[in-house]
Parts: structure tokens; sequence; C-alpha cells
């Protein structure tokens, strides 16, 4: 919502009119951007800099090898929004937009020639100057012909709904772009941002392992980034809501931040931008992330330099990725901690982010959000790694991981963290713990790094530090860490005991997190367990073999054997063909190289772009709706209420109400209040986000009933409602619920217990348990969101949806339409994803 809020600060007053051009293409005149109000005398005041020959304010890249400038460019527009809405290249899709799920990946050119696979859906456009994009429908298509990792993707039965496929194309062909030699274990090992909820992913990974051993498949080659060149012109665009920069040096980078000083700006620094997709979660945006004044520093190759020192210690300029952290700490042969750390790198988010994001953004991420249980703030903090940041040519400022942590804004501001120092560790041992819902892309709930040199059998600087615990952020354990100090590892039993109570009263200095996705119990527990294993890895070559398993940590993808299955079917003699013969699917490959069209991808001229309003709150009386500074936006046309329609016509199947209106109780967080219509997609959502439709709400929540004797109404629902169920419960099962639901009437102790032996449907109990289960939220997690398209037609509608149930989407829409059901038609070409919810 912030970046929203950005969004609409700069094209209310018309100072971002970005204009596209193409070569060798003819002019496009597809740009949606609405221009408010714009005075090109007042725009030479605003920005005198325009007039230096040492900037510029065109944006130009490569896109499927053709050049592109952008004049002007949006500094918020997001890579994914200007290849779908601007350039028509549809292959990338928009799904969870936070970077997840990878059906936006998308192939970007570095400044060595190579390239590395991106989510879109976070680069911000203007920092792919200079470099080439490529997107499944470049690589290869219909008309132009398909590449080989398309052909494989699709005659391995790779691809199902197919709308994650051009996502896992590109990670595929960007990795054969490498100069690596895959084999089929490391290959396996590359695919943890890739999504898919169809295939269970055997026949994916199939298809692309038999693509690797042998001769590799050909495919454009990049260019050799600007930003390797030596200084350039620096793309600039100042404005009077906010300004932005891409330095190509460290000279323009220092002229960038005296100008902002000098004019008391506050800049906001970024690099790759992943951040963005978590910290939405994490508590509202730091002063420095609402800043409207944007420098980019994708350009500065000065911050992209890594060098191991002959003393064994690394230094690493802010803007090296974390891939290329993890694969300089890996080669360090000569320091096992080193190499400890690289493989708990490999836990950080996923090969997509990896490949682009830094471990400077990170720690400034976790700075601004301490709720984020960082592993690399963690692990660094914990290994005694120093940070330099500077606003000057001048020396820099070097910091403790822990010091930069709490330095406050004042401390921070108009300073760029330029590089940081890893120690050799060549004596000591780092023992890094996870638990998170998932192995990797999943968040810390709690973590912890604990760090020791270990000579002679005895303990010494000992550093624990933890990650998802404290309330504050990170926790420096330093009770713990004096009790371990000077002990000896074969004293490891009395000295845990020790340790474990100093903890104790390290985390009641600190306060344990009060998170409501985990109980502080569950923390403290978790940091007691970690404690306790790392003494068992300390003492590992002494522990019994009983103990032995309890250090196998859990089998990570780089550990484990090649998966492998088989799928083995019955096919009629070949002279009965096609019929019985196993066939590729007609669309598979259209749907590897993008080309095949879903429901969100379609978009006629003139089409207005919805988005609805949700409630805030639950089982709270709505009081007013409030639309004028919705209607005020650019491009808003609309906000459709409840008050727009007949009551009767506010309703879908099951009575359910359509729109909340003023006088309902707000059933629940989520329930829709109205439906916004704007010119553009962003348009739209930028109302949502910036929570411009006002809904209040009364004072007093009415009290919420707990339901009535729930297991009678659970019985009575699968009595009456047998339309679905009585063709799925065996009869006799049937008849022995009625007969329940009618001993159950007036009788207050009522329990049910059905026995039967009639196969499917079976329910049977010799156990009685009592209590109460609640549940969370849950998701679909559709790769393709909800979306459907309406054209009006000759006193009807007709209807693109991603639907699973078209006969129940008529039904609902003449309802609300107050038409026959004969003039809607609905038309599902394709859904991607469903799992029953559509």
């Amino acid at each position: 919502s912030d970046v929203y809020k950005r969004q609409y600060q700069r094209r209310v007053r018309g100072i971002r009119a970005p204009t596209t051009m193409f070569s060798p293409c003819a002019p496009h005149e597809g740009d949606q951007w609405e221009i408010v109000e714009t005075n090109d005398q007042e725009w030479e005041v605003l920005a005198p800099e325009l007039q230096d020959p040492t900037t510029t304010q065109s944006l130009s890249f490569w896109l499927n090898g053709e050049q592109r400038t952008v004049a002007n460019p949006d500094p918020e527009m997001r890579l994914l929004e200007y290849l779908r809405s601007i350039a028509g290249q549809r292959s990338a899709k928009q799904g969870c937009n936070e970077g997840g799920c990878g059906c936006c990946t998308v192939a970007m050119s570095t400044g060595g020639g190579g390239f590395v696979q991106i989510n879109s859906c976070l680069r911000l456009l203007v920092s792919v100057a200079g470099r080439h994009v490529w997107t499944s429908e470049g690589i290869g298509s219909d008309t132009a012909g398909y590449h080989a990792v398309q052909k494989a993707l699709a005659l391995g039965n790779g691809s199902q709904c197919g709308y994650c496929s051009p996502g896992w194309v590109m990670n595929m062909w960007t990795l054969l772009q490498q100069d690596k030699k895959w084999t089929p274990a490391e290959l396996e090992t590359q695919f943890d941002g890739n999504l898919c909820r169809c295939t269970g992913y055997r026949p994916i990974l199939e298809s692309f392992k038999k693509m690797v051993g042998g001769p590799q498949p050909s495919g454009p080659k990049a260019c050799v980034n600007r930003t390797s060149t030596g200084e350039s012109a620096m793309l600039r665009l100042p404005g009077e809501s906010g300004s932005f920069a891409q330095p190509t040096s460290l000279d323009q980078l220092w002229q960038v931040v005296a100008d902002a000083k000098g004019r008391g700006l506050k800049l906001r620094f970024v690099h790759a931008n992943t951040s963005t997709g978590v910290t939405k979660y994490f508590g509202p945006a730091s002063e420095f992330e609402l800043s409207p004044d944007i420098v980019d520093l994708t350009a500065l190759s000065d911050l992209e330099q890594i060098n191991v020192l002959p003393d064994g210690s690394i230094q690493a300029g802010a803007g090296v990725s974390i891939a290329r952290l993890i694969e300089v700490l890996g080669a360090n042969t000569a320091s096992q901690a080193q190499q400890a750390l690289a493989k708990y790198l490999l836990r950080v988010a996923h090969v997509q982010v990896r490949s682009v994001g830094t471990w400077a953004g990170n720690m400034l991420m976790t700075r601004a959000h301490p709720g984020f249980g960082s592993d690399i703030v963690t692990m660094f903090a914990a290994a005694g790694v120093a940070i330099q940041i500077a606003d000057s040519a001048a020396t820099p400022t070097e910091l403790s991981v822990e010091e930069l942590m709490v330095l406050p804004d004042s401390g921070l501001e108009n300073r760029v963290v330029l590089s940081m120092s890893i120690p050799p560790l060549k004596t000591s041992l780092i023992h890094t713990e996870k638990v998170a819902q998932r192995h990797v892309n999943s968040h810390a709930i709690v973590n912890s790094s604990i760090c020791a040199d270990l000579v002679n059998g005895v303990f010494s600087n000992t550093t624990i530090v933890f990650g998802g615990l404290a309330a504050s952020g990170i926790l420096r354990a330093h009770a713990a860490e004096a009790v371990i100090d000077g002990a000896a590892v074969s004293d490891s039993k009395q000295c845990f005991a020790t340790a474990l109570a100093a903890l104790k009263t390290d985390l009641a200095k600190a306060g344990v997190s009060t998170d409501p996705r985990t109980t502080s119990a569950y923390r403290s527990l978790l940091a007691d367990s970690f404690l306790y294993r790392f003494f068992l890895v300390a003492g590992a070559n002494k522990l019994p073999t009983e103990y032995q398993s309890s250090i196998v940590g859990f089998a990570a993808a780089q550990d484990r054997p090649v998966s492998s299955g088989v799928q083995s079917f019955k096919t009629d003699p070949i002279e009965k063909g096609p019929i019985g013969q196993p066939v590729i699917k007609l669309s598979a490959l259209k749907q590897a190289s993008g080309e095949a069209v879903y429901t969100s991808d379609m978009a006629p001229a003139g089409t207005l772009h919805g988005a609805i309003v949700y409630t805030h709150v639950a089982s709270k009386t709505i009081t007013a709706i409030q639309t004028e500074e919705a209607l005020a936006m650019p491009g808003v046309v609309d906000v459709v209420l409840a008050t727009d329609l007949p009551k009767e016509q506010n309703l879908l199947p099951f009575q359910e109400i359509l729109f909340q209106g003023v006088g309902d109780v707000s059933p629940c967080v989520g329930a829709a209040v109205g439906l916004v219509l704007a010119r553009t997609e962003a348009q739209a959502r930028a109302v949502v986000a910036t929570n411009a439709v006002k809904v209040s709400y009364s004072e007093n929540q009415p009290p919420i009933q707990a339901p009535a004797q729930p297991i009678k109404e659970a019985v009575k629902t699968l009595r009456d409602f047998g339309g679905f169920s009585r063709r799925k419960i065996h009869p006799a099962i049937q008849d022995e619920l009625d007969r329940a639901v009618e001993a159950a009437e007036g009788d207050s102790s009522f329990k049910l217990v059905i026995s039967s032996d009639h196969g499917v449907g079976e329910l049977e109990s010799t156990n009685t348990l009592t209590g109460s289960v609640s549940t969370g939220a849950q998701r679909h997690f559709y790769m393709e969101t909800q979306s459907s398209v309406a054209v009006p037609q000759e006193g009807a509608i007709e209807l693109h949806c991603s639907t699973q149930d078209a006969a129940y989407t008529v039904g609902a829409v003449a309802t609300v339409l107050g038409i026959p059901q004969h003039k809607v038609t609905v038309k599902v070409r394709r859904a991607g994803g469903g799992f029953g919810g559509k």
C-alpha cells in the first residue's frame, strides 16, 4: 500500500508521463499513463539538472533482443507491469506478486555477460537499464519455432494447467546459459523458487534432467552491461513529489547524496527490491522505505566486488548478491566455519531472490522490521562481521551487525552501506539452526547462530545470537555466552545445564516475542533445543551411537539423492491408435512458451479494471461508506456499492450477500464492500491499497454467538443437503443419519457414533472425543488468481472466467444483473489452477 501511495502522488501531479519507443518496431500506442497536468516551463524550473549532459531521462534496455527506450519512466513501476501492460509480453504471469511463486520469472543479463533468473514482479523497471531481458515467448514460439527447453517440458508432460510453465522454462533456460555443466543432482537444487500446484514436480524435473549431461541447446547471449564500461550518463528523474537517481560510479553517488543533504531530502536506497515482497507482513514501512526520493544502486559495479584476502577474511561490497556470497564462502576450504555459513545461506529465500538480492538489503530490511527473523543478520552477527557505511568519499564508519541493527534513523540518514568484512573463522565452530514452515523459501519462526573458538577442547569467544525470539529484534545471549567461555567440551553436560539457566535470564531480560503466529512458550523451547544441539555438535566425536542421529540435520536439497519416479500405464495395440496411445497435450507447447491465453491475460481495448474493496474488521456494524476520495483518484470511473443494486439482486447463491452495505454487520475480515472500476489495473489496485474508500464501523461489537449443538447441526447438514451428499454416502449410512437427527431432538447429551461396513463413505468410531477446534484462514493459492472479463453483448453479457463451475457463475451473474440466465454466457478456455475453489 505504501508503494501505491507513492505512485499515486507521482501520477496525480502529472510529473511522470512515460512514453515508450521501440526499435525496430513502430511506436507503441498502448501507454496507459494518465497525464493530469503538464507545464513544460514549470518542468524546466523543477528540473534544471535535465540540462546536464552527464545525466539522462531515458531508460534503455533490450527486451527479447530488441532495444527499448522509455522516456521519463516511473521509478516505482515493476518490470512485470511494463511487460504485461505496455510491452504486451504476457508469458510472465502475475501470481502472488511478492516473489514467492516463480510464475513471473524472466532472465536478465548481468554485467559480466551472463544471465540470472529474477522475479519480474519485484524488479523495478528502471533497474534493468542497459541489460537484456528475455521472456518465454522471446526464446521460442509457434511462429519462430519452439526452444528445446519448451519442447522438453511439453513432451515430458510437465505442463498441466500451464500457468506456471513459462516461469519454469525461463529458470531452466537461464541455467543453460550459465558457464556450467549441470548434473541432475545439482539441477534439482535450482528450482526452489518455482511452484507448481498441479503436476507434483516429477514430470517437470524429469523433463529438465534429460537436458543436462549432453550437448547444451544454443540460445541468445547477453551483451556487456553498460555498468561494466566505466562511468556513463546517470539516469536521473527530478520532480516535485519525488526524485530518482541511478548513479554509475561512486563519485556520482556522493554527488547525489550531497545534493540531497543540501535540499533536506531523506534518500531511499534500493538494489534488487526483493524485500518488498515480504515487508508488508512485518509491520508498517519505515521512514526511509516511504521516502519518494530513490537512489538505485544496481549500476554501481564498485559495490559488487568481493575479494578473499591473504589471511582468509572476505571483503564483500554491499551489492554482492547472496548467490555470489554463497559461491565464495563455499569455496574457502581453509575455513569450515565459512563453508557452514555458505550452506546456511542456501536456506535464505530461493534461487530467483538469491541471484540478485543482496546481503546488505536483507540487513537493512531487518533493521527496519525487527520482527523479521533474518538468517543473514543472526549468522553474521555471531560470526563477528564488520559493516562499513559512509555518506561521502571520506573514510567510512565501521559498525558491528548489532550496532547497525540499533542505529537510530538519524545515524543512517543518507548514509550508504558500502561493504562488510567476514573474519577468517579458521578455528571457529559455528552452528546455525532454523525452524520454519518449509526448509527453504520460508521465514524463520526462530533461528540462531552460535559461534565459538574451539582450541584444545575448550570454548572461547562465544557469541550466541537468536532471531525471531525477542520482541525487539535479534537477541544476544550474553549471560549464556559467559557460562560457555572457558568451559571444556568434556564438561558439556554440566555446562549446558548452567548455560540453559543463563539463557532463560537473557530471555527474561529481553522479553520473548508475542507474535500471535506462534506462542512465546514454543519460541522459548526452540531456543533451548538450539542451545542443546550446539553442545551435541561440539562433542560429536564422543557422542554415543544412540545419540548420533540427534545431530543429523534435515536433508537439504543439495544433500538428497536425485529424485526418481516411474509412471506405468497400459496402452492398446498401435494399430488401434491414436485411441489409447499416450500423446502430448495439444496446448502444452503454447503453455510452455507463454502463448496460451488465460483470463488474466485478456484486456480488450477500453476495458475497465476492477478491484474489490473489503472490510477490515469482523462483527461490527458498517455505519458509513465514503467514496469521494477514491473517485478523485486518477483513472477511477466508479465505485459500485450495495446501494447500486436492488436488495434482491445483491445476492449470490446460498443467500450469500454480494456487497455489505451500511447497516450490515461485517461477517468477517475480507467481506466484499464494493467494486472499484478504473482505466488500468494499477489505478484500481491503488484505490484499495490506499484505503481510499472509507468504511466506518460502530464502536460496539455485537456479541458473537457460538453455534448451538454443533454436532447436531453437522448431522442435519449432511442429511438436508442431500443433493451432493446422497450421491456419495452409502444409503445405509444415510438412513442412520436420518435416525440420528430424530434421536437428537431435545437430547442435550446427544452423541453420534455411526459404524458401518459399507465401504467408501464409512463413518466409524470406537472412541469419543470432546472439545473444540478452530481453524485460521486457508489459502487455495491458485497460481492464477480469481479473474474474469465481462464483455457486454446485445442485452446480454459474455464472461471469460477462470472458473471450475460455469453453471454457478451463470446463476450468480444472472441474479446480480437481474436478467434471465440464458442471457449470460460463460466461456472457460483454461484456468490457471483450481483445486475446487474457483
